[in-house]
């Protein structure tokens, strides 16, 4: 692509001359100051979850435990099924009725985190 007259390589809209950006990040004059306050949109990120529960109890825990395995089970004070899962700022439950997400992007060795339920459906659709 040719140099414009704006030092960039965005095309120009043919009706006002002004740059149409197509890619911020590939124009050296209109990409975005990362380091000033502004909106940022989360990328769309596909994770591997599953809804606990006292059915698949046993199978929820298999599945933990090849993943990361320092996850173990236990019970609440009311004697319900729970997991207990270790991370940097303590070991967090997961309790029936919580999501257990896969981490998709591990960096160490927390590759599990539970959510509960309605943060969950904030958060995730079915893919």
């Amino acid at each position: 692509m040719e140099q414009r007259k704006y030092g960039c390589i965005c095309e120009l809209n043919p009706e006002t001359g002004n740059p149409v950006v197509a890619d911020y990040y590939m124009c050296p004059v209109h990409k975005p100051n990362d380091s000033l306050p502004g909106m940022f949109r989360k990328k769309p990120v596909m994770v591997e979850a599953v809804l606990f529960t006292d059915e698949n109890k046993d199978r929820v825990y298999s599945w933990a435990k090849d993943i990361q395995n320092n996850v173990y089970h236990s019970f609440d004070d009311k004697n319900q099924p729970i997991l207990l899962v270790p991370t940097l700022e303590g070991e967090m439950v997961c309790a029936i009725g919580d999501f257990l997400i896969k981490e998709p992007f591990p960096i160490d060795w927390r590759k599990l985190y539970p959510c509960k339920p309605d943060i969950f459906s904030k958060t995730y659709e079915r893919a």
